[in-house]
This record gives C-alpha cells, sequence and structure tokens, in this order.
C-alpha cells in the first residue's frame, strides 16, 4: 500500500515549476539581502556574546542556500554581518535540505530547526 501524498503535493510542485521559471529582477534580490542583513545585525546586537564569537572570525565568509536561493555574508570587525563581494570564495556553505517552503514553515512554527548541510571550515 502505497504512502499518502501531501495534501499541499500539488501547491508544492506548482510552486517549484513557477520558481525555476521566474525569478525576480536582481534589484529585488539585492534589497531583500540587504534587509535581512539589517535583521540579522538587529538580532546580533541584542547579543554581545554572538558578536564578541563573530569578532573573532572578521573577514571570513559563510554561504547560506536554499533551493536557488543563496546569499554569501562576512563577519565584520564589529562583530556584525555585511553582504560578501561578489566572486568571493567562501570557507563555509550551509545547505537547508528540505525543498518544500510547506514543510519548512510546518517545522518552524512548531519550532524544529531544518535540517541543513554543512561544508568547509566550521569553526
Amino acid at each position: 500500500m502505497a504512502a499518502p501524498s501531501s495534501p499541499f503535493a500539488f501547491l508544492e510542485d506548482l510552486i517549484g515549476r513557477v520558481g525555476e521559471r521566474l525569478q525576480p529582477p536582481a534589484w529585488a534580490v539585492h534589497e531583500v539581502q540587504h534587509r535581512l542583513v539589517l535583521f540579522l545585525n538587529h538580532v546580533l546586537q541584542q547579543e554581545p556574546e554572538a558578536q564578541d564569537r563573530l569578532v573573532r572570525q572578521k573577514g571570513r565568509l559563510v554561504r547560506f542556500q536554499w533551493r536557488s536561493f543563496n546569499m554569501q555574508l562576512q563577519a565584520t570587525p564589529a562583530g556584525l554581518l555585511e553582504l560578501a563581494p561578489e566572486g568571493a570564495t567562501p570557507e563555509l556553505t550551509l545547505t537547508v535540505t528540505e525543498n518544500s517552503p510547506f514543510a519548512l514553515a510546518g517545522a518552524t512554527l512548531r519550532g524544529d530547526k531544518p535540517t541543513v548541510q554543512i561544508e568547509g571550515d566550521v569553526q
């Protein structure tokens, strides 16, 4: 007996196909990335211990990936984050392995951490 499929399988497939064909303009991607960096830095400023750890990693790059979306960040001397220069090689790559946006949202709402594939220098 086959396992029942998700009631959202059709929507997941549709979102996947649309996402492959329709890509946002570069200016929109850049703006969203800048807003995300501002948000992350706001959170970091509430955690001095995390900032102290990032100070020790200044200049190092990390790449975040999920499906076709990616972003490279660099640690600053102030213990914050900034967008890395184009073409820079990251020391660490973090890839969210869950492809379904519905499953990812559901896990987040439950308080679960997403499954992440880690490649590179984890220090």
